[in-house]
């Protein structure tokens, strides 16, 4: 696959996931803030705990498939052996989370015991098969994006997200605003999640004659190198995860109770509302990029690819910089009057987190490519300051009672950061002198490119005459 097809595969992915996020952040926004409004501290409490636990048990039982799809599906070279992967992701997945379902079900007495939730065996049953069919909507999502088929799934989801909306306002409208409510929403998720597994099921098989075969490679040892880097890749996002919202909500809400844990909610989803519109349009793209130009063996492509990441993320960030900056001056006019800045502490935790959401997105094309080159120690390396921050904060809770809540999140999203320029001063070593080689080869096709065009438009013109 040439550079031409490879970037203008890569664009187009960038805008169907730039479609189906936002539509889902908003839809999902506007829930959260109205059920924040309307439901009390303990039912809102439970909602938003049950979210957490959920997508942070899929990220446990992802076993780094997320990093590991993107990057060895374009590696099944022959559609035999892409199918035998396919089915080994599958089987592994299934077997995931059903082990996770169990182990949830096992330990969620003593779950909700920590976190002060009321639960029932109704809710206990919704939520496990949410967080089975969730798994499957992500595993499928990860298929179809390696293949990059970002049109055929989104439009799906971007259709169903949507009809949940008005479906989940109509329930929030019309039902009591207790666990009755709670138990609604989520066999809503449930009901539409399954919707998009059957409609993304019947979609594959009819485009898996269309899905590209790639460039033939041994792949013999394929299997192998698929597990190897997934399991690796898994330690990375479980550890990772100790510092995101679905883990930290659930762990403030046992330090401060209920309270203190809606408003690091409300705070983190407005926050989100900037970092996930990058991440999700990036989406798995970055990686699937990249693997696509690292399986081609010119390294003059691979970090020519590199640094198309790095400027279209860069051009991603600017207008949502500028979005950024009056919402925040409006924030800061409105404090006293605002609905979801309710304190000081709670204002100065939405600037922190937008701020290293963002930075660490710029810098995260540094990580991908370590990634994708396989660089295991490196990835380590560079995060040990990271580790060993959580380390300290999560076996010395008297830490956040000692120096404070924001002092905490300053302590963990500074550790995130270092972790990020790590990443840079790691790949700088490695790869400084390619990168450099791939800018100035690209600045020159660029300009010859831009020679050929202006001397071709003159004829154009004669000739039309």
């Amino acid at each position: 696959m040439n550079s031409a097809l490879l970037f203008k595969k890569f664009h187009r992915g960038i805008i169907w996931n730039a479609i189906v996020y936002t539509t889902e952040k908003l839809s999902y926004l506007m829930v959260s803030y109205t059920l924040f409004a309307l439901l009390n501290t303990q039912f809102f409490s439970l909602w938003a705990n049950l979210n957490s636990i959920i997508y942070l048990t899929l990220l446990w039982a992802d076993l780094g498939m997320r990093k590991a799809i993107p990057l060895f599906i374009p590696r099944a070279a022959h559609k035999k052996r892409s199918r035998d992967l396919l089915s080994l992701i599958i089987k592994i997945q299934f077997f995931a989370l059903g082990a996770a379902v169990i182990i949830l079900y096992c330990t969620f007495s003593r779950i909700a015991a920590l976190l002060s939730l009321t639960l029932s065996g109704t809710t206990i049953l919704l939520t496990l098969l949410l967080l089975f069919v969730e798994g499957l909507v992500a595993l499928a999502r990860l298929i179809f994006h390696a293949n990059f088929l970002h049109k055929a799934f989104n439009i799906t989801n971007t259709v169903v997200a949507i009809g949940e909306a008005c479906l989940n306002l109509a329930l929030i409208i019309f039902l009591p605003k207790t666990l009755v409510l709670v138990h609604a929403l989520l066999l809503s998720r449930i009901i539409t999640a399954s919707i998009i597994v059957i409609i993304s099921c019947t979609i594959f098989n009819h485009k898996t004659q269309e899905v590209s075969q790639g460039v033939s490679m041994r792949t013999s040892l394929l299997p192998y190198e698929f597990l190897k880097h997934s399991l690796i890749m898994w330690g990375g996002i479980t550890s990772k995860s100790l510092s995101e919202r679905n883990f930290l909500l659930p762990f403030f809400t046992y330090i401060f109770g209920p309270h203190v844990g809606n408003l690091y909610k409300v705070a983190n989803d407005a926050a989100l509302l900037f970092q996930r519109t990058l991440i999700k349009t990036i989406g798995t793209v970055d990686t699937t990029i990249l693997a696509h130009a690292h399986m081609s063996k010119n390294n003059s492509l691979l970090f020519t690819t590199f640094n198309h990441l790095k400027k279209t993320i860069t051009l991603l960030i600017i207008p949502l910089i500028l979005f950024m900056l009056p919402v925040l001056m409006l924030r800061l006019f409105m404090f006293h009057n605002s609905v979801i800045v309710q304190d000081s502490q709670t204002y100065l935790l939405f600037i922190l987190l937008v701020s290293t959401y963002i930075i660490e997105s710029f810098l995260s094309p540094y990580e991908r490519l370590l990634e994708v080159k396989q660089q295991y120690i490196s990835l380590f390396i560079a995060q040990l300051p990271y580790l060993l921050t959580m380390a300290i904060i999560l076996s010395s809770p008297t830490i956040i009672y000692t120096h404070g809540f924001i002092f905490t999140m300053i302590l963990i999203q500074s550790s995130r950061l270092c972790n990020a320029y790590l990443n840079i001063r790691l790949v700088k070593r490695q790869y400084q002198e390619q990168i450099i080689s791939a800018t100035q080869n690209w600045n020159i096709g660029h300009k010859i490119y831009k020679n050929i065009q202006a001397r071709i438009k003159p004829v154009t013109k004669q000739n039309q005459r």
